[in-house]
C-alpha cells in the first residue's frame, strides 16, 4: 500500500467542522496494513483515549472484504506491535457496529475479538481507551468496562492514533466524530491533548478528515 503522511495545521479552540489544510507530505511511519484515515502523532505513551461516535457506513461487495473499523490505537511502528479498541461493522459478522479489539505482539502473534457487553447506539459516542497498567501488560476499555487485558511484550508505545480503517477504498467510512483524543505520558503520567496532530490518509480523495469541536477532535467521513 502506498502511504503518505499529510501534516495538518490545527488551530487550538473551536473550529466547528472547518476543514483543516494539508501542507507538504512528510515521511510516513511504517504503513498500516489496510487503508486508513487517522489523526495521529509520535509520542512515547502508556495509553490512548477518544470518544468515538458510532455510525452506519455503507459496505460494498469487494473481494478483500466488507467492513469498516473506527478505533484508538497505541502502537510501536518498528515492529507493528499494538493494542486497539473501537467499533467494527462487518457485513459477514452481523452487519451492524459492535465493540471490537485487536492486539499484536512484537513476535507477530495477534488476538482479536468482539465485546457485546454494550450494545452500541447509532450516532452515540462511547469512550474507548487502551492503557498500560503494569510491566508489559496493557488493557482495553469501553465506557470504563474492561474488555481485554494482555501481556503485549512491551512497555512503551511510540505512536498514538484514532481513526478509521477498511480493507479497501470501496467501503464507506461513515460520518464518525473522534472527540477529545488524548495520549498518556509514561510512568502513569498525565493525559495530554492531541492538538497539533497529523493526518495519515494516503486515500484522501476517498475519505476525508475535518476538524471537530476543538483541536483534539476530528470527524471522518466519505464514500457513503
Amino acid at each position: 500500500m502506498k502511504s503518505m503522511l499529510f501534516r495538518i495545521l490545527t488551530i487550538c479552540g473551536a473550529v466547528s467542522g472547518a476543514m483543516l489544510v494539508a501542507t507538504a507530505p512528510v515521511a510516513a511511519v511504517v504503513p498500516y496494513a489496510y487503508p486508513n484515515v487517522l489523526g495521529t502523532g509520535t509520542a512515547t505513551n502508556w495509553g490512548v483515549y477518544a470518544a468515538i461516535q458510532t455510525s452506519n457506513p455503507t459496505l460494498r461487495p469487494h473481494h478483500t472484504g466488507q467492513w469498516t473499523y473506527h478505533r484508538v490505537i497505541a502502537r510501536r511502528p518498528a515492529n507493528n506491535a499494538f493494542i486497539e479498541i473501537g467499533w467494527l461493522k462487518d457485513a459477514g459478522l452481523g452487519n451492524y457496529p459492535r465493540v471490537y479489539w485487536v492486539t499484536r505482539k512484537p513476535s507477530g502473534i495477534e488476538n482479536r475479538g468482539f465485546y457485546d457487553g454494550i450494545i452500541l447506539g447509532m450516532g452515540v459516542s462511547y469512550n474507548y481507551q487502551v492503557m498500560r497498567t503494569s510491566s508489559n501488560h496493557w488493557r482495553a476499555f469501553v465506557n470504563g468496562a474492561e474488555v481485554r487485558r494482555t501481556d503485549l511484550g512491551f512497555n512503551d508505545a511510540t505512536e498514538w492514533a484514532s481513526g478509521g480503517e477498511a480493507p479497501n477504498t470501496s467501503q464507506g467510512m461513515g460520518d464518525s466524530t473522534h472527540n477529545n483524543a488524548q495520549w498518556r505520558s509514561p510512568n502513569n503520567g498525565p493525559w495530554n491533548s492531541t492538538c497539533g496532530y497529523e493526518v495519515y490518509n494516503p486515500h484522501w480523495n476517498v475519505w476525508t478528515l475535518h476538524g471537530g469541536a476543538n483541536c483534539s477532535s476530528w470527524r471522518i467521513f466519505g464514500n457513503n
